[in-house]
């Protein structure tokens, strides 16, 4: 039986989560907390055994889901759960009147996997893996801005293509997670950049950087590092997500979790 996640799961939840993840019980709860309410569980003989999340999440003025968190116990596994999940939110959005399902899979091997389902790819995103030197001379003002003005400022970036759009509450969450930044680039008063950042180690980590110019070496002196990993918004690019059904594999999808 599959329906949505109730507090008697969180036991079943924690160690399926922990298992796929390896996240800590702190985190699991806390995500149980703020969007268990987003969760679909697959039981088998009364035990819950697999699972995803279903975010709410707009591409333009189309409501949809973010799928993240699919994972199935390991004594459960080759059996076809994750699959009939996948089927099940397929036609929920359906009865919701909801238009398509986005996801960022976790490994280059998801991509053949959610293929069988229809979900398409969408190429969309150039891969960052860059060492930066001293940006000298360098007429760019970086600043950190909050969630609300980066949720402004994505918003204009976009203007009128269709891209996966999260709502401020979310862009908050993703700040929190990652202990993240969001900052903009400035150039002569005008705002020529904005991205989602957080500190790996001895990198810098760019889930999203949307610009039209070269700020990388800026970014990286901002921010004390030499090494920036990432993704940058372009027209054509590496696997980045899927969505379904194969009309919304136009639009762009980059920050999220994965």
């Amino acid at each position: 039986m599959i329906r949505f996640f109730k507090e008697t799961d969180r036991k079943d939840i924690v160690r399926i989560w922990q298992e796929a993840f390896g996240d800590a019980e702190k985190y699991i709860l806390d995500f149980l907390d703020r969007f268990g309410k987003y969760m679909l569980v697959l039981e088998n003989g009364k035990k819950t055994v697999s699972m995803l999340t279903l975010f709410p999440v707009k591409i333009s003025v189309d409501n949809g889901r973010y799928v993240y968190a699919v994972a199935t116990d390991k004594n459960f596994r080759n059996r076809g759960f994750a699959g009939e999940l996948i089927e099940y939110a397929k036609r929920f959005i359906q009865e919701k009147n909801e238009k398509f399902l986005a996801i960022l899979p976790q490994n280059a091997g998801l991509f053949e996997f959610y293929g069988k389902f229809g979900f398409s790819e969408l190429k969309c995103a150039i891969k960052i893996d860059k060492m930066v030197s001293h940006a000298e001379n360098s007429d760019f003002c970086v600043e950190k801005i909050d969630s609300a003005a980066y949720f402004t400022l994505r918003e204009a970036y976009f203007n009128s293509k269709r891209y996966v759009k999260w709502d401020k509450n979310m862009l908050d969450y993703f700040a929190q997670i990652y202990n993240g930044d969001y900052i903009k680039l400035s150039k002569n008063g005008r705002i020529v950049a904005c991205a989602f950042c957080y500190l790996a180690g001895e990198k810098v980590a760019i889930p999203e950087l949307l610009t039209r110019e070269d700020v990388i070496d800026d970014i990286g002196e901002f921010f004390g590092k030499k090494h920036i990993v990432g993704v940058k918004e372009g027209i054509a690019g590496e696997k980045i997500a899927m969505v379904y059904p194969e009309s919304y594999s136009d639009c762009y999808f980059g920050i999220g979790m994965n």
